[in-house]
C-alpha cells in the first residue's frame, strides 16, 4: 500500500499570518521591541505580496503603529494610523470592523499624548457611530463575525474612555462622557452585568472596572 504525505502549500498568506502570530506572541510576552522589529517584517512583507492598500497590508500598518505605542514612541506610531485609517476608510468604509479599530487606535493615541479635547471630540463621534451600528444591525442579517468584531471595537471603546477618564481625573467632562458611554450602552445591551463584564475582559487595568461600576450606579459629580 502506498502512503501519499500531504504537504501543505506554503502561500504568502500562511507566512503573513504566521508573521503576526509571533509577533502577537512576543507582544503578550512583553518583549516589545522584539515584536515590533517583527512587525516591521510583516509590513514588509504584506507589501511586497499583496500590495500598499490591500487590507492585509493595512492591518498590519495598524498593528505595527499599536506596538510603537506600546513602547512610548508616539511620533513613530502617528503618521502610520494616519496613513491606515486614510486607507481603510478609502478601501473598506467607515463602519467596517478594521477601520473602526484603526480609529480606536488613533483615539488611544491622543490618550497616551494627554490631548484630551481632541481624544474626547473623537471618543464621542465614535461612540454615536457604534451606537448607530449596533441599532442597525438588531435585525441585520450581516454576517456574525462583523457583528462580533463591532462588538470587539465597542468594549474596546468603553476601555479607551475609561482609561481617559482615570488620566484626568478633574475633568469633568472626561467622567461625564464615561458615564454617559457606559449608560447608553447599558440600555442598549439590557444588561449592565454584560457591559461591566465585557469591559473587565478588555481592560487590562482593574481601575477602569472599579470606575465603570462607580459611574453605573452613581451620577458623574464635578470635582471641587
Amino acid at each position: 500500500m502506498t502512503e501519499i504525505a500531504l504537504v501543505e502549500v506554503v502561500t504568502p498568506q500562511l507566512v503573513h499570518d504566521a508573521l503576526n502570530d509571533v509577533t502577537e506572541a512576543l507582544y503578550r510576552e512583553g518583549k516589545y521591541q522584539d515584536a515590533a522589529m517583527l512587525g516591521r517584517a510583516a509590513l514588509t512583507h504584506a507589501k511586497g505580496v499583496f500590495g500598499e492598500a490591500h487590507p492585509e497590508t493595512l492591518r498590519s500598518v495598524n498593528n505595527l503603529a499599536m506596538l510603537y505605542q506600546t513602547q512610548g514612541r508616539y511620533g513613530d506610531a502617528e503618521p502610520l494610523v494616519r496613513r491606515a485609517l486614510t486607507a481603510s476608510e478609502r478601501v473598506l468604509g467607515e463602519t467596517h470592523p478594521d477601520t473602526l479599530d484603526t480609529r480606536l487606535n488613533q483615539i488611544a493615541l491622543l490618550v497616551n499624548q494627554q490631548r484630551l479635547d481632541p481624544a474626547l471630540r473623537a471618543l464621542r463621534t465614535l461612540d454615536q457611530r457604534l451606537r448607530a451600528l449596533v441599532i442597525q444591525e438588531l435585525d441585520s442579517t450581516e454576517q456574525e463575525a462583523v457583528k462580533l468584531q463591532r462588538l470587539a471595537a465597542e468594549s474596546r471603546l468603553q476601555h479607551v474612555v475609561f482609561t481617559l477618564a482615570l488620566a484626568h481625573p478633574d475633568s469633568a467632562d472626561a467622567g461625564r462622557l464615561a458615564a454617559d458611554v457606559l449608560l447608553r450602552w447599558k440600555r442598549l445591551a439590557a444588561d449592565e452585568e454584560a457591559v461591566i463584564a465585557r469591559l473587565a475582559r478588555t481592560s487590562q487595568d482593574p481601575r477602569a472596572l472599579a470606575l465603570a461600576q462607580q459611574a453605573s450606579s452613581t451620577p458623574w459629580r464635578r470635582r471641587t
